[in-house]
C-alpha cells in the first residue's frame, strides 16, 4: 500500500508539471475551457445535464443491462471453451471477470449539493491571482483525493463510481477491475430502446465488451482479479501465446497509414486488442440471443437490399464508429502517430479484418479479403 501511494505521488507530480507546462503554451478555446472544467467538476456537470435532459433523467436501462449479463456470460463461455488456455488460467481468469463490476446509473447523490461539493474542489478560488493558480490548487486537491479516497467516503479496495459524464463513452480500471459507462453511451449512436438487438450488440455491446476485453491486454495482464500487479497469475505457456498474439496486433496495426503517416502499433496496441476481442465477445453474446429463439426476419434497407440479423451486428459496429479525419485535419500527424487509438476507419477495417465470422455472414471470396490476419485476440 504504501508503494502504491508513493508511485501516485511520483506519477501525479508529473501529471501536474506536464498539464503546467501544456498551459504555459496553449491559448484555450471554448471547447479547451469546457475540457478544463469538466476535468474538476464532472460530478456537478453531470448532475446539470441529468436535471436539463430528460431522456437521461429517465434512462431505461432494464434492456441495458440484460445485454451487460449476457456479454458475461459469453466471456465465460468463451474461456471455458478455448482449447488452448490452461485450466490454471481459466480460472484465474474466470475469478476476474467474475469480480468485474460495471457502473451504469448515476450514483444516488449525484443531485445532492453537499455531496457534490465535497466530491468537486470544496476550496474558495475567489482570491485566485491567475489561471495557473486556479489550476495548481485545483490539481492539488484532485491528487490529494486520489491517493486518500477516503476523503470522498471510498476506499481503495472500494471505489467510487466515476462520474456519469466523462468524455469517453466508458473507462475500465485496472486498479479496481471496473467499468463505468457514461450516460451519453445510452443514447444514439451508441444505444436506442427502439432499434433491433443485433444492432444494439453492435453498438453499446460491443463498447461493453470492449470495456470487458482491456481487463487482458498488455496493462491488464499484469493485474490479476484483486486489481494487484501479479506477473505470475496465468501459465506461463498462456502467456506466451497471448504476447504473440499481441505482436502479430503490433505488425497488423503498423501497416496502416492514412495520408502518409503510419498508425503506431505498439501505442495502440491495449485500445487495438479490446476493439478486436470486444468485437468478438459481443458478436459471440449476440448468437447466444439468436440462438433463444429471437432470430426475427431479415431486415429491408432499401433498394431491395435485405440484411440479416448477424449483418445489422457489424453494420451496427461499423456505423458507430463512423467519421472522417481530412488531409487538413490539426494535429493530424499527431491524431494519426500518437494516439492511443488507432483512427476510426482503422479500428473498424483491424477488428473485422481478424474476425471469421464477418468473412462468413457477407461471403467473402478468402482469395480477395485479408481476413484473420491475427487470431485469439481476446483472453
Amino acid at each position: 500500500e504504501e508503494n502504491r501511494l508513493e508511485f501516485l505521488k511520483s506519477l501525479t507530480a508529473l501529471q501536474i508539471q506536464q498539464k503546467y507546462d501544456n498551459i504555459m503554451k496553449v491559448k484555450f478555446n471554448d471547447l479547451g475551457c469546457f475540457s478544463f472544467v469538466q476535468s474538476f467538476f464532472s460530478f456537478t456537470i453531470g448532475s446539470y445535464l441529468i436535471n436539463k435532459d430528460p431522456e437521461l433523467k429517465n434512462a431505461e436501462l432494464t434492456t441495458v443491462t440484460e445485454i451487460q449479463k449476457s456479454l458475461v456470460e459469453a466471456y465465460k463461455e468463451t474461456i471455458q471453451e478455448s482449447s488452448w488456455l490452461h485450466a490454471s488460467s481459466k480460472d484465474c481468469i474466470l475469478e476476474k471477470i467474475r469480480n468485474m463490476t460495471f457502473y451504469m446509473h448515476p450514483p444516488s447523490w449525484i443531485h445532492n449539493e453537499t455531496e457534490l461539493e465535497r466530491r468537486n474542489f470544496a476550496g474558495n478560488l475567489t482570491d485566485s491571482k491567475s489561471f495557473v493558480d486556479v489550476f495548481m490548487r485545483l490539481k492539488k486537491d484532485q491528487t490529494l483525493k486520489m491517493i486518500h479516497p477516503e476523503r470522498m467516503g471510498s476506499s481503495t479496495r472500494n471505489p467510487e463510481r466515476l462520474s456519469p459524464h466523462m468524455p469517453l463513452a466508458a473507462v475500465y480500471s485496472n486498479q479496481f477491475n471496473t467499468i463505468n459507462m457514461a450516460l451519453n453511451t445510452f443514447r444514439p449512436p451508441f444505444y436506442d430502446g427502439d432499434w433491433l438487438r443485433s444492432v444494439q450488440y453492435g453498438s453499446i455491446g460491443s463498447i461493453m465488451a470492449h470495456e470487458m476485453t482491456h481487463a487482458f491486454d498488455k496493462s491488464g495482464l499484469i493485474m490479476n482479479s484483486k486489481g494487484e500487479r501479479e506477473e505470475g497469475w496465468l501459465d506461463a505457456e498462456d502467456l506466451k501465446r497471448m504476447n504473440d498474439t499481441q505482436q502479430c496486433l503490433v505488425n497488423q496495426y503498423n501497416r496502416y497509414d492514412l495520408f502518409g503517416y503510419k498508425i503506431n502499433g505498439e501505442k495502440t496496441l491495449n485500445e487495438n486488442i479490446a476493439d478486436n476481442g470486444g468485437l468478438q465477445i459481443a458478436y459471440y453474446a449476440l448468437l447466444k440471443y439468436l440462438e433463444n429463439g429471437n432470430r426475427g426476419d431479415r431486415l429491408s434497407i432499401g433498394s431491395g437490399v435485405q440484411l440479416s440479423q448477424e449483418q445489422l451486428f457489424f453494420l451496427s459496429f461499423a456505423q458507430m464508429r463512423c467519421s472522417r479525419l481530412t488531409s487538413d485535419y490539426q494535429s493530424l500527424e499527431k491524431r494519426v502517430t500518437g494516439n492511443i487509438y488507432s483512427p476510426e476507419q482503422y479500428r473498424i477495417i483491424g477488428a473485422i479484418h481478424n474476425n471469421q465470422h464477418f468473412a462468413s455472414v457477407f461471403r467473402c471470396s478468402p482469395t480477395t479479403t485479408r481476413l484473420r490476419l491475427c487470431v485469439d485476440t481476446t483472453a
